[in-house]
């Protein structure tokens, strides 16, 4: 993104204080020479490396007209290309005339013109809850203030932090809100996924644990049914019991000797395990070149889900589809390889990790059928023209995100690199959260005091622009709680779920004396384990 290659780091990291890594980048640099010395040598090429080859020979033309639209910042490499092609790039940018100075000449956000601009946000859009599920209901409770005002498709929920998708969601059908998360699901969620990631965890090296793993799997249990069901000695019903009795009476590792125990209990587990390993095929066969495990991963897919046509009307019938299709499009560039780069033959294993992590960042879009809140994310919601939109995570770290202590490239490296450094994601956030304050009917901004982890957060420095009173109040309003206020009125929201509730036990009374006296020698058990210590 900065257009530079790994060779050229240690010239341009010159004026940062501290930088000892100069041996890592040549380093790094012999290994991405040798990596485009492979491509070239087999007639193909780094598609990253042709966008900077051809920013540098000054190769980027156009016959059409380009136009920016809701883009405030970029690369260095992207302004180079860019730049090339001036005279036919048109930005749009969505600001008044009077902030002109906070943008450069192709539109983007100038950071040292943003550090110091106020947002605008009045303090009753600011709401400060303790916790993710306090965030949560803080939202249910701000749709019952609109009263029916608006309709489900003219709300927008912002989600700066995506771990809070799953509680938001859960909130959403206790109140029968119906609801779109519009990033989709990962795809690490479907149960094709899970299944090749537990399939590539048993065939690294065959251990009963990563057997029961994948035979838990709800399509390979159904398949091993299948397969089992013309055999009339083959009474399985309770074979997970049975494999769970199996490993604390042997505590068997590796399935590579014999299977032990009865003779009449072998002969199940045998069974059992024939049945998966017929369901694996080839996968289970010894290491041949990458191109060669396509059809063998595709073959556990057939067996899992192949039986039947699935219904892409149902939710989850389709994302089973979606993520087979991504896994076969994988397969199909895999059996493509070069014969030049796929000499050394690889294990199923390490094949199916190879597609696993291929697919993994990919996620499968919602179906936009019915009016609905949609869940959108932290940039997507310059463009978004809902009237109403409530921000869950406005949290420093969060929204603007700020790395610093990155192993390669720390903040200070990326600012002399050129790179989307701290003040860059600052500005472009704080123009992001300005428009927003411009052009929406009703915000809510929600900043959370603990974290989904429990631990400490602070405000975003986005709610902290102005002048040193406003802050010292914003700041102060942080550390006050109303957490039973809040509790009170969503009882009048939500559905009664008692069965849901969890209610702490009373504290045991122990029927003994309190210990009068510690032994020296008994600090030793209770450093081991205070846990056990304690029982004993």
């Amino acid at each position: 993104a900065g257009g530079l290659w790994f060779g050229e780091v240690p010239t341009h990291a010159q004026s940062v204080v501290g930088f000892e890594d100069a041996d890592r980048w040549h380093a790094l640099d012999a290994i991405q020479q040798n990596y485009l010395h492979q491509l070239q040598r087999v007639g193909t090429i780094d598609k990253q490396a042709a966008h900077m080859q051809a920013a540098r020979d000054h190769t980027c033309v156009t016959d059409h007209p380009i136009v920016l639209i809701a883009n405030p910042e970029g690369g260095t490499l992207l302004r180079q290309m860019i730049e090339q092609v001036a005279d036919r790039v048109t930005a749009l940018v969505h600001a008044p005339q009077s902030w002109a100075d906070r943008f450069d000449d192709i539109g983007w956000v100038t950071p040292d013109a943003w550090l110091e601009a106020t947002i605008n946000i009045a303090d009753d859009q600011i709401d400060y809850v303790d916790d993710a599920p306090a965030q949560a209901d803080a939202v249910v409770e701000a749709l019952a203030n609109l009263d029916g005002q608006y309709a489900a498709d003219e709300i927008t929920l912002g989600m700066v932090d995506d771990r809070l998708n799953t509680l938001l969601t859960h909130r959403f059908d206790l109140a029968n809100l119906p609801h779109r998360v519009l990033a989709g699901v990962p795809i690490t969620q479907t149960s094709p996924y899970r299944l090749l990631e537990a399939a590539a965890f048993y065939l690294e090296g065959q251990h009963f644990r990563d057997l029961a793993t994948l035979l838990r799997h709800p399509d390979v249990e159904a398949y091993v049914q299948r397969a089992c069901a013309d055999d009339v000695d083959a009474d399985i019903a309770d074979w997970l019991s049975l494999m769970d009795r199996y490993y604390a009476d042997h505590l068997h590792g590796r399935l590579a000797g014999q299977w032990l125990g009865k003779s009449s209990r072998r002969a199940r587990l045998k069974r059992v395990h024939d049945a998966v390993h017929t369901m694996l095929g080839d996968l289970t066969e010894s290491p041949r070149p990458l191109k060669e495990w396509a059809p063998a991963i595709m073959a556990i897919l057939v067996h899992a889900f192949g039986q039947h046509p699935l219904d892409h009307a149902d939710p989850i019938q389709r994302h089973t589809w979606q993520a087979c299709t991504a896994v076969r499009d994988v397969c199909e560039s895999l059996s493509r390889l070069p014969d030049e780069l796929d000499a050394e033959p690889v294990t199923a294993s390490d094949a199916l990790h190879v597609v696993l992590r291929a697919v993994r960042d990919e996620r499968i879009a919602p179906v936009n059928d019915q009016p609905a809140i949609e869940l959108a994310g932290w940039l997507e919601l310059l463009l978004d023209d809902a009237p109403v939109l409530i921000i869950v995570g406005m949290n420093d770290s969060l929204v603007p995100e700020a790395v610093n202590a990155h192993p390669f490239l720390p903040n200070t490296l990326r600012h002399a690199l050129g790179l989307a450094d701290n003040n860059r994601r600052y500005a472009r956030d704080a123009y992001v959260l300005s428009c927003i304050m411009q052009t929406r009917q009703h915000v809510k901004l929600l900043a959370a005091r603990r974290s989904v982890e429990g631990d400490p957060l602070s405000p975003s420095r986005l709610l902290l622009t102005g002048d040193d009173h406003q802050i010292a109040q914003r700041v102060n309003q942080l550390y006050r709680g109303d957490t039973i206020q809040r509790a009170t009125l969503l009882n009048t929201l939500l559905p009664a779920a008692d069965h849901l509730v969890l209610r702490t036990p009373p504290p045991l009374q122990p029927p003994f004396e309190r210990m009068a006296a510690l032994p020296v020698t008994a600090f030793r058990d209770y450093l081991a384990c205070p846990y056990r210590f304690y029982l004993k």
